[in-house]
């Protein structure tokens, strides 16, 4: 019997193996064996300050994720927690209480919502796993050729899932933004930039994918925005930029736009060193030290690494501090006032010296010297407002004016709302 003989082309060849392979791709896509956790929320901020160190703005990016064990109210929840712990970690590290402001989302840049392809079954994506859109080319060759599509019901719905992503999440914030700590704009609109895909997950629910083959779950939301923040009205907000100009000065001298007096009395001494508190806070440290040793001893130089600090050129020459109050110190400042008044103090610290005075022989600092004034800076228009001196607190004292050491003294008050 004759045996028929076949011969094949090159290009036969070929059609034969993509038809074995495409076979094989179709009964093995879909095969969900996967076990895998739904990954956490990741959250990015950056809080901007101003010029005081107040804060401002935040602009964050939200990425949530989705899976069959959590609801997407409790997704939300943990979403939202974490950028509003992010957030106040922020502020903690500035020493900013967190319940002195109000925050609310203005503005969304981006919003990408996905879901992965399967419901009921596999279904046809339009994005590959990592997010690009796949070409019809693509999709009208197996695996995919045959799986439903637009106009599939389970299709549609499945979009939809990934479409209302953001806005489910944004009724979330809405009704629940007192627990939550913050809210969102009532015209907040909705961005130009925004993707919905339905993410190749080889037709499987992101538990069960192969995470070999498709790294990414198709289930999320990704969105980028700015928060507002908005102090709440007080006294807090007089004394925003708020400087201390603790100093010596031999000449009419201007610091920082404001015009400092010539001291009425000489001072020439290496034991005027004092630290400055508005309230009993901290705020910085007035080194007045002008005589000789401060050139050289470690020990008389404290505070001269001071942003503020300006030294004498010689022996009694000018030397003070401008001191500028952080905004979180502000805040713990009128929290400790009474009335909205700051009182200011200085201790000494450092070399100690004796002295004999009308009282006798008294060991501390040397303290007549300070000439004081206090200013507030508006941060947007650089306006100056002076609420306390330039004046001596103690040109009437009968006796040079030493300060025992642990003893704190007055150097003046004001009401930075009020002035003087």
């Amino acid at each position: 019997m004759a045996k028929n003989i076949i011969k094949l082309t090159e290009a036969d060849l070929e059609n034969i193996v993509s038809k074995v392979i495409n076979e094989q791709e179709s009964q093995s896509y879909g095969n969900c064996n996967g076990n895998n956790d739904i990954m956490e929320p990741k959250v990015q901020v950056k809080v901007q300050y101003n010029k005081s160190g107040k804060p401002i703005k935040v602009n964050f990016v939200i990425q949530s994720y989705f899976g069959t064990a959590k609801s997407s109210e409790e997704v939300y929840t943990d979403t939202l927690s974490k950028l509003k712990s992010t957030i106040f970690a922020d502020l903690k590290s500035k020493d900013i209480k967190k319940e002195d402001y109000t925050f609310n989302i203005i503005e969304v840049n981006s919003i990408v919502g996905s879901a992965s392809n399967f419901l009921a079954g596999p279904l046809k994506p339009t994005h590959d796993n990592n997010g690009k859109k796949m070409s019809e080319s693509v999709l009208s060759q197996p695996p995919y050729n045959n799986l439903p599509g637009p106009g599939n019901s389970n299709w549609e719905k499945n979009k939809g899932y990934a479409e209302s992503r953001w806005s489910n999440m944004l009724n979330y914030i809405t009704t629940n933004s007192e627990s939550l700590g913050f809210g969102a704009a009532e015209n907040l609109g909705t961005p130009e930039n925004v993707l919905t895909a339905i993410l190749d997950t080889g037709g499987c629910i992101d538990e069960k994918r192969d995470v070999s083959a498709f790294k990414n779950p198709g289930q999320q939301v990704r969105v980028t925005g700015t928060m507002s923040v908005e102090s709440v009205p007080g006294e807090t907000d007089c004394a925003e930029g708020l400087t201390v100009i603790v100093g010596y000065f031999t000449s009419p001298t201007t610091v920082d736009g404001v015009n400092m007096p010539k001291n009425s009395a000489k001072h020439q001494c290496d034991y005027a060193t004092f630290e400055v508190e508005c309230n009993g806070i901290p705020v910085g440290i007035s080194n007045m030290n002008n005589h000789m040793y401060y050139k050289s001893n470690s020990r008389f130089q404290i505070g001269m690494d001071e942003p503020g600090y300006v030294g004498p050129r010689g022996a009694g020459g000018s030397a003070y501090t401008a001191i500028k109050v952080p905004y979180g110190k502000i805040v713990d400042i009128m929290d400790n006032s009474q009335n909205g008044v700051i009182n200011m103090s200085m201790e000494g610290i450092g070399v100690q010296a004796k002295r004999r005075t009308n009282e006798g022989i008294i060991e501390g600092y040397h303290g007549e010297a300070p000439m004081v004034c206090a200013f507030v800076e508006d941060s947007d228009t650089g306006e100056r407002r002076i609420v306390y001196g330039p004046q001596e607190p103690w040109i009437n004292s009968p006796n040079k004016v030493t300060v025992p050491a642990g003893e704190k003294v007055s150097i003046g008050s004001f009401n930075p709302c009020s002035g003087q």
